[in-house]
């Protein structure tokens, strides 16, 4: 007679199974849900199942309001493997005046731009480290004038990310635009990792009142 081997029943096996695998995808909806997030979340609930449910429909709504913003920022797609939500400006040839490209910002606030840094390589990236390569007024020909809001005024939050391979990471671009900024439209050219990311981010300024 075969020895009789002793082991748990198999539903109990796949039952461990199958809450592994719940739990596993609550920890991948929470992680979705922060990451493109800003506002600290609830603790874990006991039920993998009720977390899936809860981070999966916060996370569709942040990404949804991250497409929004992004498309109302005017970003332009970035190059090579590192992008950014975009969406095409206005042209300038149009007669008579147009209306404010992007987002709009008072002179003398902060202007305040979440964006998805995306790496659909097969690799993490190597750090990437942002910086303004350029700050002009749109459609302004006036050489110095041009650059009548400098560089530094864009800061990064954080101001370095590694994407790992097929992902993506939260970055906040804000602008401290000066009182005294001319009111016009603005670009100004993100850059990191030697080219491997670059998008145009447009804006509008008005004056107080």
């Amino acid at each position: 007679m075969p020895e009789e081997t002793s082991g748990p029943p198999v539903t109990d096996r796949l039952t461990d199974a199958l809450d592994a695998g719940l739990r596993v995808g609550a920890t991948l909806a929470r992680r979705l849900a922060d990451a493109t997030g800003s506002a600290p979340l609830e603790g874990d609930s006991s039920a993998p199942i009720d977390d899936i449910v809860r981070y999966g429909s916060q996370a569709a709504g942040n990404v949804i309001g991250l497409v929004v913003s992004g498309a109302r920022s005017g970003l332009d797609a970035g190059t090579r493997v590192g992008r950014a939500t975009g969406a095409t400006g206005r042209d300038s040839r149009s007669a008579g005046p147009a209306a404010p490209t992007g987002p709009v910002v008072t002179a003398g606030s902060t202007l305040r731009v979440p964006l998805l840094v995306e790496n659909g390589g097969q690799t993490p990236t190597r750090a990437l480290t942002f910086t303004t390569a350029s700050l002009v007024r749109a459609a302004c020909e006036d050489g110095p004038g041009c650059t009548c809001i400098g560089t530094d005024a864009v800061t990064f939050d954080p101001p370095t990310l590694v994407v790992a391979a097929h992902d993506f990471e939260k970055l906040t671009v804000r602008v401290a635009v000066p009182a005294d900024a001319v009111p016009d439209e603005y670009v100004a050219e993100i850059v990191a990792g030697e080219g491997w990311f670059s998008t145009a981010l447009r804006w509008s300024v008005v004056a107080p009142g």
